[in-house]
């Protein structure tokens, strides 16, 4: 695989900037762990994780990028399904931090993060029809955004009297409203539909692709 990256390849490029900012992002949070109480160690920790995956998965898809010209669906999910429930589980350590919180805060959100993110692949993939994998992620991404409205941990959030919490909890909850999760079920719904009916290349869709040296040789392991 030619890992040359080329000035005039906007894509690649953004896939090089993500990945040092997520190389960067994960030395911040293992060096500030060390700076807080001992009752936000395990948060920041769960951060510096998901900023570390994310570095090395995007640095991968660049090299992919770079040589297919192609994004495989697959690779994206393996980021997702690793970093998105972490995320997601952040909510219950925040909380965790200042007062006493059930288990079943974590497994919701935990079970939420996991069908969101499998609805979507199953549809994007073509594993089930595109529209019932939309739905199913849908579903997933709305049970998340009641839990931290409306459910439990938001009314655990409300009745803390720490400051510091509800800030924290306050931008977890924008995040997950409007980031990846939100965008990647508009993607996968649009995408798919786009492809039209199921085909037999199962785990191998390409929402983004570059025509010119596109290489429908590639495998789902991204080999050179």
């Amino acid at each position: 695989m030619n890992g040359n990256l080329s000035v005039s390849d906007p894509v690649g490029v953004s896939f090089w900037i993500i990945s040092m900012a997520m190389v960067a992002s994960t030395a911040f949070f293992f060096l500030e762990r060390d700076r807080v109480s001992g009752k936000w160690k395990t948060s920041l920790t769960v951060a510096g994780l998901v900023t570390l995956i994310a570095a090395v998965h995007y640095y991968y898809m660049r090299d992919v990028w770079v040589g297919s010209g192609e994004s495989p669906t697959v690779f994206r999910y393996i980021d997702w399904l690793l970093t998105v429930p972490l995320q997601m589980v952040e909510f219950y350590l925040i909380l965790a931090a200042i007062t006493a919180v059930s288990g079943g805060v974590f497994w919701r959100l935990f079970i939420g993060s996991v069908i969101m993110l499998l609805g979507g692949f199953l549809g994007e993939a073509e594993y089930i029809h595109a529209m019932l994998g939309f739905v199913i992620g849908m579903l997933g991404w709305a049970y998340i955004l009641w839990e931290v409205f409306k459910g439990e941990a938001a009314q655990v959030n409300a009745a803390s009297a720490n400051a510091s919490c509800q800030k924290a909890f306050g931008a977890m909850k924008m995040i997950v409203s409007v980031g990846p999760p939100n965008l990647a079920r508009i993607a996968c719904c649009n995408c798919s539909q786009t492809l039209g009916a199921p085909k037999k290349n199962v785990g191998r869709v390409r929402c983004m692709s570059r025509p010119k040296n596109s290489n429908p040789s590639l495998k789902l392991t991204g080999a050179p």
